[in-house]
C-alpha cells in the first residue's frame, strides 16, 4: 500500500497548490464537496445542476464554475480516501481514483484543454444568437411598428390585423410569407 500513500500524498501536493492559488482553505473545499456527493448520490442531481459550489464560485473570480465544483468534489473524495484507508476500508482505491480524476479534470481546465472546448461552445451560441437575431429581423420590426398602430384601434384583432396590413410600409413585409398572421399574433 505504499502506493497509496505516495498518490495520496501527490493529491494532496495538488490539491494543497490549487487551495493555495484559490486562497480558501481546504475545509471549504472539502465541505462543499461533501454536500455535493449527497446532492449526486442522494438526491441524483447531475454534476451541471448541481449546487454545492455556488457560494464557492461567487467568492473565485475568473474560475469556471466546473473546475470548482470538480476541486470539491476531488477534495471530499480525498478526505474519504485517507479516512477510508487509516479505517482499513475497502472503497479507499476507489475513493482515490475518484479524486484523482476530479484534480485531472481541473488540470484540464487550467491548461485549456477543456476550456477551449467551452469557449468554441460559446461562440458559436454567439453567432447563433446574431444569426437568429438577423433572420427574425422583419418580424421584429413588424411587431412593434403593429404594436405603435393598434393602440389607436379599437376593433377586434382580426380586423386590426387586416387594416394594418393594407397599411403596412412596403419594407416591413419584405421576407415574411404571412404578415397579417404575424400582426394577428402579436395583437393577441
Amino acid at each position: 500500500m505504499n502506493d497509496f500513500l505516495a498518490k495520496t500524498a501527490e493529491l494532496q501536493a495538488d490539491l494543497d497548490g490549487w487551495v493555495d492559488f484559490l486562497e480558501l482553505p481546504v475545509k471549504t473545499f472539502e465541505d462543499a464537496g461533501l454536500e455535493g456527493i449527497a446532492q449526486q448520490i442522494d438526491e441524483s442531481i447531475s454534476f451541471e445542476n448541481s449546487t454545492f459550489a455556488d457560494l464557492i464560485a461567487t467568492e473565485v473570480e475568473n474560475v469556471p464554475k466546473s473546475a470548482i465544483k470538480a476541486l470539491c468534489l476531488g477534495a471530499a473524495y480525498l478526505r474519504a480516501a485517507i479516512s477510508d484507508y487509516a479505517n482499513k476500508g475497502s472503497s479507499a482505491i476507489w475513493l482515490l481514483m475518484a479524486a484523482s480524476e476530479q484534480f485531472y479534470f481541473c488540470r484540464g481546465m487550467a491548461t485549456g484543454v477543456l476550456y477551449e472546448d467551452s469557449i468554441k461552445r460559446a461562440a458559436l451560441s454567439v453567432h447563433g444568437k446574431k444569426g437568429a437575431t438577423s433572420r427574425h429581423k422583419a418580424g421584429t420590426e413588424l411587431k412593434a411598428w403593429a404594436l405603435a398602430q393598434a393602440i389607436e384601434s379599437r376593433s377586434a384583432d382580426k380586423d386590426t390585423a387586416r387594416m394594418l396590413v393594407n397599411k403596412m410600409p412596403t419594407n416591413l413585409g419584405n421576407g415574411l410569407n404571412n404578415p397579417e398572421r404575424l400582426i394577428y399574433e402579436t395583437l393577441l
